[in-house]
């Protein structure tokens, strides 16, 4: 399965958990959807062992020390036994929804755990009605890996501090993580975001550069398009939703840039930079397509091969829209947008601005929003100016790229298992879903 973009592979979590001394056997399923998704783990203890020996916050900390992050699973039940079928076989439905914790504690009083208290609210989106004490556990609330991160971006950045994602699986509740927060050492300032002025010509992240590079390697294709299909019901406005599409993109810098390479590329340079396309040129540039199209088989071939249909990263926008009515009450949006525009992150604020830019059409009127302080492009120039030149041995870059070289030197080129069938000359990224 894939969790907000990564790839996960459960077996490889319940072997590390029954590889721990006092678990007997354990499942992992995902509970939730889209990026809030989380992983459950159901444990059960070893032979002479009591329900009461497991706990849930040793064990995902346990799990800290063998497996990557994203592969923790955000909840631990601990069942006397697993449900079995009358086959013999797991019974899913039968497995508890792990509930959130009522245990919050006191309120939070000191700095530090107010600062985290307003940190999980924050990531985790939470309302009023939800106590959060000191005692209250981050993941019982509902996080997972991904909000974690969000919190100790927040509270490293609050605190100057450098708190690794580790601290929160081994201190996952609001005092436990305050007191970490007191505790650690206070790291030379960083530069914020949005503080240094544009560069002229304005070089592309890292992140841009790399999906930029493999299209030079494997030719423009559609492997990192980002396809969203939206039905919608109703009477749609197909005009006020093809400007609302055209708002979105004049108000986010990340959906209207190019990518042009460099004319002369020395080892310190970018090699592609960032040429973002000024709002009033959107209209003549951004591609959004409305049509008709009442038979369902053709519907639906219109829709993939819309989303099938490639970026050229230098020429093309990085959004495009199809707008499909398929009856007289019934509209087909498709969203397009390569990956070098969007992520999982990124993904509900584009939705949020497009429904608001939608609604201000419909009544007639341009969207009233805030520019926004930061954008993508404030990012890149901060991410070039923390790590540094590769010219320079002490640079986070050099330090970064020298790791990464160790640890994959004799990483092999392609993998050892056996394939169940000869491995195709060229990949053609199509997926499809197995269903136990």
């Amino acid at each position: 399965m894939k969790i907000r973009g990564q790839r996960i592979e459960v077996g490889e979590i319940e072997a590390a958990l029954t590889a721990i001394d006092v678990v007997g056997s354990a499942t992992v399923i995902a509970h939730g959807a889209g990026v809030e998704t989380r992983l459950v783990a159901y444990v059960t203890p070893e032979n002479g062992c009591a329900v009461d020996e497991l706990d849930p916050t040793a064990l995902r900390a346990r799990l800290v020390d063998t497996l990557p992050a994203h592969l923790v699973p955000s909840a631990l039940v601990v069942l006397p036994e697993l449900p079995i079928t009358a086959n013999g076989k797991l019974d899913r439905a039968a497995l508890p929804v792990p509930e959130a914790a009522d245990h919050a504690g006191r309120e939070p009083q000191t700095p530090a755990e107010l600062s985290v208290a307003r940190a999980f609210r924050s990531a985790l989106d939470l309302d009023d009605t939800v106590t959060v004490g000191v005692d209250s556990d981050f993941f019982a609330l509902g996080g997972h890996s991904l909000s974690a991160t969000r919190v100790l971006t927040r509270l490293n950045a609050e605190h100057e501090v450098s708190l690794s994602l580790r601290s929160i699986f081994e201190t996952p509740t609001v005092g436990t993580l305050a007191a970490a927060l007191d505790g650690a050492c206070r790291v030379a300032h960083r530069p914020r975001v949005g503080d240094a002025v544009r560069p002229d010509p304005l070089p592309a992240s890292y992140g841009q550069q790399s999906l930029w590079m493999i299209e030079q390697l494997t030719g423009v294709d559609a492997q990192y398009n980002v396809p969203t299909v939206l039905r919608l019901r109703g009477q749609v406005d197909a005009d006020a939703l093809a400007a609302a599409v055209a708002d979105l993109v004049r108000r986010h810098e990340a959906l209207r840039t190019l990518l042009i390479p460099a004319d002369t590329v020395t080892e310190s340079d970018a090699a592609v930079y960032q040429r973002i396309v000024e709002p009033a040129a959107v209209a003549g540039q951004l591609d959004v397509t409305v049509a008709e199209c009442t038979d369902p088989v053709q519907a639906r071939g219109r829709v993939d091969e819309f989303g099938r249909r490639p970026f050229r990263l230098d020429t093309d926008l990085p959004l495009r829209a199809l707008i499909l009515r398929t009856a007289a009450d019934e509209c087909v949006l498709v969203l397009s947008v390569h990956h070098a525009a969007i992520d999982d992150w990124s993904f509900p604020t584009v939705m949020s601005d497009l429904s608001a830019a939608y609604r201000a059409r419909r009544a007639g009127h341009t969207p009233e929003w805030d520019v926004p302080a930061v954008q993508y492009a404030d990012y890149a120039v901060w991410q070039r100016e923390l790590l540094g030149s590769a010219d320079d041995p002490d640079s986070v870059r050099a330090e970064q790229s020298a790791y990464w070289a160790r640890v994959l030197d004799e990483a092999p080129v392609s993998s050892s298992i056996a394939l169940d069938r000869p491995r195709p000359t060229a990949p053609s990224f199509h997926g499809a879903q197995v269903r136990g």
